[in-house]
């Protein structure tokens, strides 16, 4: 009976072994996008999760393709790639996405950190399909797919949509697949108040889990979040898979094979699941026989001490009972003699069992001094490297410090704001110096092309389609640069106009400005006039250029002359912009002009705009420098 039994179990134990196998063997590829530098609400935590479950899933044999902050045509890429990749080699294909994902019309559509989505028909145009993801696996005609969005936070475009619905549509799995959301279709999930999002972190956890079943690994995860979010968030899965799948198989067991078998097989088996299936069958028995099988085919097994101590048990009873028919049956000297030794074996076993507890705690107090002396020696480590890292700090600020006192020296003897010969040694001699800026900045001038002070006096300088130079754009709030060729549009015996907007009439006068990502055209009152001065001011009725509605803003301003002979110029503007609902933008413009220039040398506007009757705000904070051609 025992031997069938045995068979029994070897029979169970090989085919989770070969399942195992199989489940190595098969190819595993997964795509991981993970955006978090929005130019409107920036998100703090898929960047994070992307590289938690990267590490997650190259554990479980995948090969993994990661992007960070991917734009449109990124995507779209890495997208086609992987459609390709899977087509190849089969077996199992994983899509993650953690960044901002919005519903429009019942179609669910990632964006990319560089779309520019200004009405509800651009987001098409603009961010990728989840189906059109889908599509691409299932035509890859491989065995099994998973798609995991954790894209279900705030809509960053719902000022700008008249239909904008919360969360995500439900998506129709396919056959063989398996679609899963962060949070319910049509709820919202939270971008998380720690270094991960709250979903992303436990699915991350429990796919390390060996042995558990893929829709398993997505029932624990959903009773995790709904435990850690009080019931606000709860995840969503829609599937349709065939077949059976483990992100990490269940532990291959070895039990010893009978002598008739194959020698390659007796390896082939862990001995712990047999010897757990064995204990399961017998850690209930009632005698000594079965607890004494296991022992015989695992005297050191993990309930060894367990069937032993059992055991023990079992025979004091037994010698109990003994003892109380050898009083009934003899005299009571023999009856006293059987107990007595009766007890002697029970006090044996005792003393044997607590000897046993008593090594098991030496070995414990053993280890635990060995971890605190390793601890030590881990700790003095530390601080000698601090120290050693601190030394060479010093001995670097040292340097440093040096440095930058020949830096200053050079500087100073330098005359009149310094020479281009004595500019370019400097920058020779310093490339890291504390003026380099400022020394570049005066080479770029004394080089660049200068635009004169009226545009009808660089008529014969300026022709349509020169290149004045390259206007860089940075969006301080996403810390996102743009650049722009700005270059002669007209020159008219009206005016001279460039494609960065800006336009200055033939007496001199500024008749449009470029501030920030608007162009304001003058309607009434007037802006600066060339050359300029210090001392200026004005005031201008203007209109976005952008919007059709009429004067719409007014722009105060003043100027100011600096010392290096460049005039500054500061300005407070108020305009309305165009969208599903009037926008005013209040805020702050500065630029400084080179001398003649019509152009600025560089621009800054700190603006922020708030939508009538909603809470919704544009927020405009740009720095802007044009590089001379």
């Amino acid at each position: 009976m025992l031997s069938r039994f045995r068979l029994l179990i070897f029979g169970t134990a090989l085919s989770l072994f070969m399942h195992g196998a199989i489940a190595q063997a098969e190819s595993r590829i997964a795509l991981l996008i993970g955006n978090s530098a929005y130019r409107s609400s920036p998100l703090a935590n898929p960047v994070n999760d992307v590289r938690l479950m990267e590490g997650a899933l190259k554990e479980s044999g995948f090969a993994v393709t990661k992007a960070e902050n991917a734009s449109i045509r990124e995507m779209r890429r890495l997208v086609r790639d992987f459609g390709e990749k899977l087509k190849a080699s089969g077996g199992v294909g994983l899509f993650y996405f953690a960044g901002h994902g919005v519903q429009v019309r019942g179609e669910n559509f990632l964006v990319s950190t560089d779309s520019d989505i200004r009405n509800e028909d651009e987001v098409a145009d603009d961010s990728i399909n989840a189906n059109v993801i889908l599509e691409k696996m299932q035509s890859a005609g491989n065995r099994m797919n998973l798609i995991v969005l954790d894209a279900c936070r705030n809509n960053p475009f719902a000022n700008k949509s008249r239909s904008a619905v919360a969360g995500l549509a439900t998506m129709n799995a396919p056959s063989g697949s398996l679609v899963a959301y962060s949070t319910a279709p049509g709820s919202v999930a939270s971008d998380g108040t720690g270094k991960n999002g709250l979903y992303t972190e436990h699915l991350a956890k429990v796919i390390r889990q060996p042995g558990l079943p893929v829709e398993e690994v997505f029932k624990q995860v959903r009773s995790a979040v709904r435990r850690d979010s009080n019931n606000q968030q709860t995840p969503w899965e829609n599937t349709a898979l065939e077949g059976q799948f483990f992100f990490k198989a269940p532990a291959p067991v070895v039990v010893s094979t009978p002598a008739s078998a194959p020698p390659a097989r007796a390896n082939a088996i862990d001995s712990g699941a047999m010897e757990l299936a064995l204990w399961e069958s017998v850690k209930a028995a009632t005698t000594v026989v079965e607890l004494e099988a296991y022992l015989s085919s695992f005297p050191n097994g993990f309930f060894s001490r367990v069937a032993k101590a059992r055991i023990a048990a079992m025979e004091a009873v037994s010698g109990k009972a003994k003892a109380e028919a050898a009083l009934k049956a003899s005299s009571e000297d023999a009856s006293r003699l059987a107990a007595q030794r009766a007890e002697e074996e029970r006090i044996a076993k005792e003393t044997t069992l607590k000897a046993a507890q008593e090594a098991a705690s030496g070995r414990a107090k053993a280890e635990a001094a060995q971890k605190s002396s390793d601890e030590e020696a881990a700790r003095v480590t530390a601080q000698k490297a601090e120290q050693e890292a601190l030394n060479a700090a010093a001995a670097s600020r040292v340097k440093e410090l040096d440095m930058l006192a020949l830096d200053q020296q050079f500087w100073k003897r330098m005359s009149d704001g310094g020479s281009q010969a004595e500019l370019e040694s400097y920058l020779l001699n310093f490339p890291s110096g504390s003026f380099n800026a400022l020394a570049k900045a005066r080479l770029a001038e004394m080089n660049k092309p200068q635009v004169t002070a009226t545009a009808a006096s660089v008529k014969a300088v300026w022709k349509a389609g020169d290149v004045v130079g390259t206007l860089l754009v940075k969006d301080t709030l996403t810390g996102v640069v743009k650049s722009e060729r700005v270059t002669v549009l007209n020159t008219d015996a009206s005016k001279i106009v460039f494609s960065s907007g800006d336009a200055v009439g033939n007496d001199g006068s500024v008749i449009q400005l470029k501030a920030g990502d608007a162009v304001l055209v003058v309607e009434a009152g007037s802006l600066w006039t060339f050359p300029l001065k210090g001392d200026m001011s004005g005031r201008a009725k203007v209109r976005n250029i952008d919007f059709n509605g009429g004067s719409l803003g007014t722009l105060d301003w003043k100027s100011v002359s600096l010392k290096d002979g460049k005039i500054q110029v500061l300005a407070d503007l108020w305009y309305e912009v165009a969208g599903f609902s009037r926008i005013s933008v209040i805020g702050k413009w500065s630029a400084i002009y080179g001398n003649g220039a019509l152009l600025p040398e560089a621009f800054s506007m700190n603006a922020r705009g708030t939508g009538a009757g909603s809470a919704s705000s544009v927020v405009n904070m740009y720095s802007a420098e044009l590089k001379p051609q």
